[in-house]
């Protein structure tokens, strides 16, 4: 029986020793069972959360069998991570750090996949050595590698250390100009615009795209003058280039340029090549600022035709509406407003608008000839006030209605109708003042 036992436990192990010669991935030495008895034991030790230990048994399949498979690399950087984060000499916590890191090498060295590891190896170095200054020039070479080789397969966690480790080089003392800034972050930004427009992660990315540009902005003073200075020639370079295009774009709102040529020279390409309401709304300002009305309101009306909503078509209406105000054309104003409330009737602001223009309309509109009828504009706009609701205009027009001997005088009741000429054209209700 005992006999039985021995052959049955030889076949197993005979078996098992089969199977783990023919394991794909895995080249054992020529001591292949203390390499089998060291993987084990390494690996068991780690799982238990030993790590000193299970780096002991490591230490041997590195020295005498480092092409045996990749998980003695992966392993063993996640075994001298775990030394290095509980380790409280900082002699021996370097020694870890850079073991771990060197496992990444020896992976590539083994195994390839240069591009592949360098990314994860990059984010481990970054979370070991971010707090060495010395160590900065590292992290920065690491980065740039990472992201040439692997492009928008750059892991997600690189586009933010990268950044974070240029700004802790930076306010440490290296030499980092607004250029290099710049040069990393149109990198950085780069990969995260492919994914977002990949639908890959997007909340993420959009997140982490805030981000990056909070840590730009507190790089760099971020104004009109550094945006001449380091963006409009490769702008003008090339203006179609609409990646570019709005990132200078971005960068001109963040420096609180809307008032400036410059804005008008970037923002007109991408709204040719992609059209919104917000753009149209914001061009439309600059052009009504710089005193050119017929392009401000056709650019108010492709705004208008673009939105979905009636009280923000109605606020547009009204913007129309003050473009032709200080143009002096009265009537269109008048029937831009007019527009405006008849699409949000809550836009009570309208009639306040128009009964101003009414108001401002007494010297231009008076004849001298009769004094009522001069003064009934003022009526007009009282009546356009009231509407509104607005008391103390009402007041202030009610102070410049004729008076009770002007109407005696010219023929005139309280309480007669009375038709308002010059652009205003309306029939009002006599009153006095």
């Amino acid at each position: 029986m005992n006999g039985y036992k021995s052959l049955l436990l030889g076949l197993v192990i005979l078996v098992m020793s089969t199977s783990l010669s023919a394991q794909s991935g895995w080249n054992w030495p020529e001591n292949k069972s203390k390499a089998e008895e060291k993987n084990v034991l390494y690996v068991d030790y780690m799982k238990s959360g030993d790590f000193k230990k299970s780096a002991q048994h490591l230490h041997w399949l590195l020295a005498n069998a480092p092409d045996l498979n990749p998980s003695i690399y992966i392993n063993g950087a996640n075994i001298f991570e775990e030394l290095a984060n509980a380790e409280k000499n900082d002699a021996q916590k370097l020694i870890y750090e850079d073991s771990a890191l060197m496992m990444y090498d020896d992976r590539i060295k083994y195994f390839g996949q240069e591009a592949y590891v360098l990314n994860r190896k990059a984010f481990a170095a970054y979370k070991l050595k971010r707090t060495r200054k010395e160590s900065y020039p590292m992290l920065l070479e690491l980065f740039e590698k990472a992201f040439e080789l692997n492009g928008e397969n750059t892991m997600a966690n690189n586009t933010i250390a990268y950044m974070a480790a240029l700004k802790a080089y930076q306010s440490t003392g290296g030499d980092v100009t607004d250029e290099d800034v710049l040069k990393v972050y149109d990198v950085i930004n780069d990969v995260i615009e492919a994914n977002i427009a990949n639908g890959n992660k997007v909340s993420i990315y959009q997140r982490y795209k805030e981000s990056l540009d909070d840590m730009l902005a507190s790089m760099v003073t971020i104004d009109c003058i550094f945006v001449e200075d380091n963006m409009m020639d490769r702008f003008r370079a090339n203006p179609d280039d609409m990646k570019y295009a709005k990132k200078v774009f971005q960068l001109l709102l963040t420096g609180k340029c809307t008032d400036t040529d410059i804005f008008i020279e970037v923002a007109q390409p991408i709204y040719k090549e992609e059209p919104s309401a917000v753009l149209a709304k914001i061009l439309a300002s600059r052009a009504k600022t710089n005193g050119e009305p017929e392009k401000a309101i056709a650019y108010y009306k492709d705004a208008i035709e673009m939105m979905e909503s009636n009280d923000k078509k109605a606020d547009l209406h009204m913007d129309i509406a003050d473009v032709h105000a200080r143009s002096g054309s009265k009537n269109a104003a008048r029937s831009a407003a007019l527009t405006a409330v008849g699409l949000d009737p809550t836009k009570k602001e309208a009639y306040n608008f128009i009964g101003q223009l009414y108001m401002n309309s007494f010297e231009s509109c008076r004849k001298g000839v009769s004094p009522v009828a001069d003064r009934a504009i003022f009526i007009a706009a009282y009546d356009m006030f009231a509407k509104g609701g607005n008391s103390s205009k009402m007041q202030a027009a009610a102070e410049q209605f004729p008076s009770k001997s002007e109407l005696f005088d010219y023929d005139y009741v309280e309480g007669d109708s009375f038709k308002v000429e010059c652009w205003i054209n309306e029939t009002v209700t006599l009153k006095t003042r």
